[in-house]
């Protein structure tokens, strides 16, 4: 799971969770969305506020695991910067 949680302090609750079915190596938010780079080489994009899955992209056919994510938004579009193990 990735999960993003509620930061009052008095009681402390999970708000969303993104279920996986392998390792996540990281993580970023933009907007809405909540990006996951994961262990099988693949990018899935969340909706952050209905924690649903609504896009996959496997950019690696060899499943090398990401290390880490960047994203960076400029006016109408986001660009993700990707770093694996190869």
């Amino acid at each position: 799971y990735v999960r993003i949680w509620d930061p009052n302090f008095i009681y402390i609750k999970c708000m969303t969770a993104f279920l996986h079915d392998c390792g996540v190596n990281s993580v970023v938010i933009t907007c809405l969305t909540l990006i996951s780079a994961c262990a099988d080489g693949a990018l899935r994009f969340w909706h952050i506020g209905t924690g649903l899955l609504f896009r996959t992209i496997q950019l690696n056919f060899f499943q090398i695991p990401f290390i880490s994510l960047k994203c960076q938004v400029y006016y109408n579009h986001i660009k993700i910067i990707c770093n694996n193990e190869a």
